[in-house]
Formats: structure tokens, sequence, C-alpha cells
């Protein structure tokens, strides 16, 4: 147990300065982009027809949906990488697209952090190979 511990603390570490080093590369783009802006075109990138609903965009990074529909008004107001609609299926449900416009702002985001990630690879992998193991 005290192996698993040390382990998850040293993955808490790796976290945080990853997350640092992010946010700071983050600001040179173009739009300078929170971390959790990053998250947001990241996450939309990755789903199928480039939309979700805010519900499942919230889930996907961690915050509360008030919080995730608060960060994603000032996002689509300032750069518009973002768009609002109506569910197709539920009227009442909003779902947040990906602009082209985003698709560029996320690219340039991806090459922002690429140098970051790549310097912690080895330390990632690590931690991705421990899990396989198991």
């Amino acid at each position: 147990m005290e192996n698993l511990t040390n382990q998850w603390l040293e993955l808490k570490s790796l976290e945080k300065m990853l997350q640092q080093e992010m946010q700071v590369a983050l600001t040179n783009g173009t739009h300078a982009l929170t971390l959790n802006e990053f998250y947001v075109l990241h996450c939309l990138k990755e789903t199928q027809g480039h939309k979700l609903q805010i519900s499942a965009l919230s889930e996907k990074i961690g915050l509360s949906i008030s919080a995730t529909s608060r960060m994603l008004t000032r996002f689509e107001e300032s750069c518009g990488v973002i768009t609002r609609c109506v569910c197709k299926g539920d009227r009442r449900g909003v779902q947040i697209s990906l602009t082209p416009l985003g698709k560029e702002e996320l690219a340039e985001a991806y090459r922002l952090v690429e140098p970051v990630l790549a310097k912690y690879q080895a330390q990632l992998s690590n931690f991705s190979n421990r899990n396989e193991a198991k």
C-alpha cells in the first residue's frame, strides 16, 4: 500500500508540474488559452461530430455544469472557437461545437504544449507502463 501511495503522490506532483508548464505555454498563442479552455477544444475534437452537451463536457473536464457554462460563455464571446446549438433530440439541451477557427486554435495549442509533453514523455510512459503491467 505504501508503494501505491508513493506512486500516487509522484503522479500528482508530475500532474502539477505539467499543468503549470502547459498553462505558461498556452499563454503564448494567438489567443491566450487557459488549460480548461484547451481541454474543451481537445474534448470537442476527440468527439464524433465535434459536439458535446454541456453536461458531458463538464464531466470530461472535471468542472461543475455551472462553472463549465460560465467558462464557455466567456470563451465563446472572446474568440469564437466554439458555438452553442440546441440539441436535436432534446430541445432543453445545449450542445457545444468546435468551429473551424476552434480547430485552428487547437492545432496551435497542440504545437505550444508539445514541447512540454515531450519533456515529460519518459515519466508519463513510466506511469502508463506501470498501469499496463497490472
